[in-house]
């Protein structure tokens, strides 16, 4: 993606970048991300307007916001079996609460259905509520963590 960035905006800008430096992809390889393709696009284009020799040897990078930091540290104080529940439960939502399947969570998580259905099931602890039922949980699902939680 980054050299067809780099080839757009040096044809937009009349501007010809011949090399781009071994930290320069450091960089963008360290970087999380949090925007979508455009924050590329844009950061690529305006570097490309900042060099004078051709040579991408240097790049603005954002700095980290006082939330993204927040968001790091939330994530450093659980532990892996709450973040994977956590995460778990994100994709299911994001599925409708299928599991298996076309477009459901084991295949966006890339793991067999039964492991999922697996890792479902061991999400027996005391953190979870199950007095109410997410609704992005299947009622079979629900009845397990329920089960499994008392």
């Amino acid at each position: 993606m980054l050299h067809f960035f780099i080839n757009k905006y040096s044809r937009t800008t009349g501007r010809k970048i011949k090399k781009v430096a071994a930290s320069v992809l450091h960089q963008l390889r360290s970087y999380s991300w949090p925007g979508n393709v455009r924050e590329l696009e844009h950061l690529i284009e305006r570097n490309i307007l900042l060099s004078t020799d051709g040579v991408l040897d240097t790049i603005e990078i954002p700095k980290t916001t006082a939330s993204d930091q927040s968001q790091e540290a939330a994530l450093m104080n659980r532990s892996l079996e709450d973040v994977e529940r956590s995460y778990i439960l994100q994709t299911l939502k994001r599925c409708g609460g299928k599991i298996s399947g076309a477009g459901g969570a084991a295949e966006i998580l890339q793991v067999p259905g039964n492991t999922l259905h697996s890792k479902i099931k061991n999400c027996k602890s005391a953190k979870v509520n199950t007095s109410i039922r997410p609704q992005c949980l299947s009622s079979t699902i629900y009845s397990v963590i329920k089960w499994k939680a008392s």
